[in-house]
């Protein structure tokens, strides 16, 4: 027998109070996978955005990454940056270290995006931007894990 759509959402929603589907703690989580950031506001009405992909490095705490970043600060500035990064994990935290791959429109005046996080969870991660200013940051998984 097919269960209907209304037994479904009540199978998913009974897993999910169960706990069957919760997020892994900060420590135990895996950060493999591409997650969105927000390190906004820089100043009122400025902010940056972008998208990071961490895959796993040569030991289990090391991971190399990408990470594209928009700056933008309507009227003064807009910014794409390309950037390598690698990040060190202890536990639950993260700190990620960039280096600039590309800017567009070119200027010298742009430094990397570091950033120094906590694991919440297996979808949100939250700390700081470490660049020219130091902003809050927040970083939500986009998709699921990847191994």
């Amino acid at each position: 027998m097919r269960p209907t759509h209304a037994k479904a959402a009540l199978l998913a929603a009974v897993l999910c109070a169960s706990g069957a589907a919760a997020q892994e703690a900060g420590e135990s989580a895996n950060i493999l996978g591409t997650w969105g950031f927000d390190a906004s506001p820089t100043y009122p009405t400025c902010g940056l955005h972008g998208e990071v992909t961490i895959r796993q490095g040569a030991t289990p705490e090391t991971y190399d990454c990408v990470m594209i970043a928009n700056d933008v600060c309507p009227d003064i500035w807009e910014y794409r940056a390309e950037q390598t990064c690698s990040a060190t994990r202890k536990g639950d935290q993260l700190v990620i270290a960039s280096r600039i791959e590309r800017v567009e429109p070119p200027t010298g005046n742009y430094l990397p995006d570091n950033f120094v996080l906590t694991i919440i969870d297996g979808s949100l991660m939250v700390g700081e931007l470490r660049s020219a200013i130091d902003a809050p940051a927040e970083f939500r998984r986009q998709n699921g894990p990847i191994s």
